[in-house]
């Protein structure tokens, strides 16, 4: 074989192990997946408002994007704005959903916030320890006896949080996220309503010990899922901050994102 035969067949099979690689970073992952993958469907979470609410919703994924993030190898669906009414969220174990017209500057830290959601999926044990020692929360999969009629029928479910949605702080008070109306079902604006267990009494914020320890301004307050991924993916990104609350102080002492859920010392 002459040296020019050589080269070119050496280059020949570089281009071949450049093929090869480029299939089995973006083709492979794709592959075996059965239709079925793409219809996850939680809908048995969801009351008749929740239904109505996500009336001619299309979640099917417009593209799919296979990730490693950390320890995680992820989907990353751009989905159509119609899904859950245009809101980011985590749908399984290992899927993101993005919808499509969701804002670019946005996306670094939505993408945070979505990953701490798929360690709460994958590790639901470990979380809910935490929140119980920690933070003094319990959550539940069914709602609690005595709860009023007015919350159970108005609330309004999240992807994020279906597996156990109903929560209780310090074995007293019940935050439950609620539409607005029958007519106003807007997934973004649905406030949250507190339950007080031991006076029946429903009221529209939160009580003064909660502010204590949590800190004011927490945005997502219906859930401890949402609380630890607002402050993950925000504030303990970097260094504790100075005013951080008490509650922060100690996801901070107990997170270790190689492990992906907090450890109980």
């Amino acid at each position: 074989m002459s040296y020019l035969s050589l080269r070119l067949c050496l280059l020949g099979l570089f281009i071949l192990l450049i093929i090869c690689y480029i299939i089995a970073q973006f083709v492979i992952p794709d592959a075996g997946l059965s239709e079925k993958y793409y219809d996850y469907d939680w809908s048995s979470k969801w009351s008749d408002l929740d239904s109505k609410a996500r009336k001619g919703a299309d979640c099917k994924p417009l593209s799919t994007i296979h990730k490693k993030i950390g320890g995680l190898s992820a989907w990353i669906w751009i989905v159509p704005d119609s899904c859950e009414q245009g809101l980011p969220h985590t749908r399984a174990v290992d899927v993101i959903a993005i919808p499509k017209s969701y804002p670019h500057y946005r996306l670094a830290s939505t993408l945070d916030h979505e990953v701490v959601h798929l360690y709460q999926r994958l590790m639901p044990d470990s979380w809910a320890k935490f929140y119980k020692l920690k933070w003094n929360y319990e959550i539940y999969s069914e709602p609690p006896v005595g709860l009023p009629r007015e919350l159970l029928n108005m609330k309004r479910a999240n992807p994020d949080t279906a597996i156990a949605p109903w929560c209780c702080w310090v074995n007293r008070y019940w935050p439950v996220p609620v539409y607005k109306d029958v007519d106003d079902l807007s997934l973004s604006g649905a406030p949250v309503k507190w339950w007080d267990q031991n006076t029946n009494i429903v009221s529209t914020t939160a009580p003064d010990s909660w502010d204590n320890f949590f800190g004011l301004g927490v945005h997502q307050v219906e859930h401890p899922h949402e609380i630890s991924a607002e402050f993950l993916a925000g504030p303990l990104k970097g260094d504790l901050p100075e005013n951080a609350s008490q509650a922060m102080k100690l996801l901070k002492d107990a997170w270790s994102i190689d492990k992906m859920y907090p450890d109980i010392y």
